[in-house]
């Protein structure tokens, strides 16, 4: 195999291979253990365990969990190979930016909110009614310095489904505490589980 007359060869980020380089079963190959040294840098014992999956040893979750690790190694050496690290690194921090997000869809959205999604639609007052709870809720809350508000929106939901989950069994720190009680001072309830709730 050979690569494309119209695609210029170039030098890659490995050292030592060129694109033509990803055509030549040999030079593939010695790419393919390259990958794997790149690997072992960060994650020593990771080249054995991906040799475990498929063999039927592991339980699912376990293998994908493996396999989501090569994954995101390969990601990262590709990145290397073709000199993107630095653009890869930039996507990867705005993805992670968005964890909240993520979390707030399967913590809350998911587990709770879509129990509820055969419920009769509220009207118009109703939702402007909870718009303006929600709203004074945030209020007690120091200004963001994420311009995002749905990202803000989703800390501030998830930490309140942190605190809802230690209140059940246990108590706060005194700083998450304060906290808590400062968002949820103008709501009615005989506890501070009872507010948060």
């Amino acid at each position: 195999m050979t690569p494309p007359n119209d695609i210029k060869d170039f030098p890659l980020g490995i050292s030592g291979f060129h694109f033509s380089d990803l055509y030549t079963p040999e030079r593939l190959k010695e790419f393919h253990a390259e990958f794997w040294k790149f690997t072992g840098q960060a994650s020593p014992d990771l080249a054995a365990r991906f040799e475990t999956t498929g063999t039927g040893a592991l339980t699912p979750p376990k293998e994908a969990e493996i396999l989501i690790e090569v994954a995101s190694c390969i990601g990262e050496f590709i990145a290397k190979a073709f000199n993107v690290a630095t653009h890869a690194a930039r996507l990867k921090t705005a993805t992670e930016e968005l964890n909240p997000v993520f979390r707030f869809k399967k913590d809350f959205l998911h587990l709770r909110a879509s129990k509820r999604f055969n419920d009769p639609a509220i009207d118009g007052a109703s939702f402007k009614e909870i718009d303006e709870r929600v709203k004074k809720i945030l209020s007690h809350e120091p200004a963001t310095h994420r311009p995002d508000f749905e990202v803000f929106f989703a800390e501030i939901v998830s930490f309140l489904l942190d605190c809802e989950k230690t209140l059940k069994t246990g108590t706060l720190e005194l700083a998450i505490l304060q906290r808590v009680q400062n968002l949820c001072s103008h709501l009615h309830g005989s506890s501070i589980l009872e507010k948060v709730q």
